[in-house]
């Protein structure tokens, strides 16, 4: 078992997070990509998990659903992101890798369905890299530049918390999370004529840190049938700017400035059907941030966001002796995403495709591998669209460590 955990702990070590290029230019807004999934096992079913069970995946939503874990596990993850992005004149590759996460679960009970799990999962993403024309007059002169914009980092969450069910058909869950992260931006204008080129530099580095809650429930009302809701509240982020200026004109000028940002609560509810060898669920989630104010670009308003998902997963033969084929889960998921602002007042609505898979493996190894397909569309030719590919691997190793206690009746 010991040997398990530590090739779990190496794979994660090993994922040293990749910058090529760029990811999605409008990360450059706000905090960046939210993450409504973390990990492979989920984001093959579109990110359904508020009442999706599963015992051998922890969930990043709901910690109530902790409760249908059945052993003590240890889970890391990779992806890797593809980005097309597409004006009327051009089209651009970007690129990036990151891990996902590393999470643990202990089983502790589960007949009364008590576990207790950590972990440090990411919760926004920036990465972006996008370059526009620069042409002045200054002087009698005719300065003709590049500004380019890039930017990377995020926000992350190291959490700890607990499940239990209170009765037999209702069990609670909550956690608390420590965010932290760095948000790094680059504007660099570079300006060239016919006898010398000159450079304009500003360097933004944004230090997060701050704490979070979340809770959860879930409810069988009926056989097979399972209800689930969600409640996430950061209420408040600490951060430390530090802006560094750059030019042929002035000296180097380094300012710092401290500030607070509340992010919205975020609300959702999601349902799920078992039937034969099927689980059929679906979520919708809210986040209000009309009144949010961090990176608001021009020409930029936030807006309310929610999320809705479909996933089906057909669940694997559980017998050691079945073919592997039929051990295998298969996976498959629909996802909409009205993101949280509206550039040029056009709101930005994203759309993706899913399919997965859990293989197991030799004893309690299990890998899980989600392969995303989707589009974010802004309605307007002044505006990009992008086109994206996710590739996601999770490993997961687990054992029984705490044998369901006796009782007596």
């Amino acid at each position: 078992m010991m040997k398990s955990f530590i090739l779990v702990i190496t794979f994660f070590m090993s994922c040293v997070a990749v910058l090529a290029q760029g990811g999605s230019n409008y990360s450059i807004l706000g905090l960046g990509d939210i993450n409504y999934g973390s990990n492979a096992a989920y984001n093959a079913l579109g990110n359904t998990q508020i009442a999706f069970p599963a015992e051998n995946s922890i969930n990043s939503r709901n910690p109530a659903m902790w409760s249908f874990v059945t052993s003590t596990r240890l889970q890391a993850g990779y992806k890797f992101n593809q980005n097309i992005v597409s004006t009327e004149n051009n089209t651009l590759w970007h690129n990036n890798g990151s891990i996902s996460g590393f999470s643990g679960i202990f089983a502790i009970d589960s007949a009364n369905g008590v576990s207790a799990s950590f972990g440090i999962v990411p919760y926004s993403n920036i990465n972006y890299l996008t370059a526009v024309s620069a042409d002045v007059e200054q002087s009698g002169m005719e300065l003709t530049g590049t500004t380019t914009y890039q930017g990377k980092g995020g926000i992350s969450q190291a959490y700890a918390g607990a499940s239990a069910k209170i009765t037999e058909f209702l069990g609670v869950g909550a956690s608390l999370a420590a965010s932290f992260g760095v948000m790094e931006s680059l504007r660099e204008t570079e300006f060239l004529n016919d006898y010398y080129a000159f450079k304009y530099t500003t360097s933004r580095n944004d230090y997060i840190s701050g704490w979070g809650l979340k809770t959860g429930m879930f409810t069988n009302p009926v056989k097979n049938l399972i209800i689930g809701i969600s409640y996430e509240l950061q209420p408040k982020l600490s951060i430390t700017r530090e802006t560094n200026y750059n030019s042929p004109t002035i000296p180097d000028t380094v300012l710092s400035n401290e500030f607070d940002v509340e992010i919205p609560a975020l609300f959702g509810i999601g349902a799920s059907f078992a039937t034969g060898n099927f689980i059929i669920g679906a979520d919708f989630s809210m986040q209000d941030f009309t009144g949010f104010d961090y990176n608001l670009g021009s020409n930029t308003e936030f807006s309310n966001s929610y999320f809705a998902s479909v996933g089906v997963n057909r669940i694997g033969n559980p017998s050691i002796n079945a073919p592997f084929a039929d051990r295998v889960a298969y996976k498959f998921g629909l996802s909409y995403n009205n993101l949280y602002y509206k550039v040029l007042n056009n709101q930005i609505s994203e759309y993706a495709a899913s399919i997965g898979m859990q293989m197991p493996f030799h004893g309690s190894l299990i890998v899980d591998l989600s392969f995303v397909v989707g589009q974010r569309i802004a309605g307007d030719s002044r505006l990009v669209d992008e086109y994206f590919g996710r590739f996601g691997v999770d490993i997961s190793i687990g054992e029984t460590w705490f044998v369901p206690f006796k009782r007596e009746f």
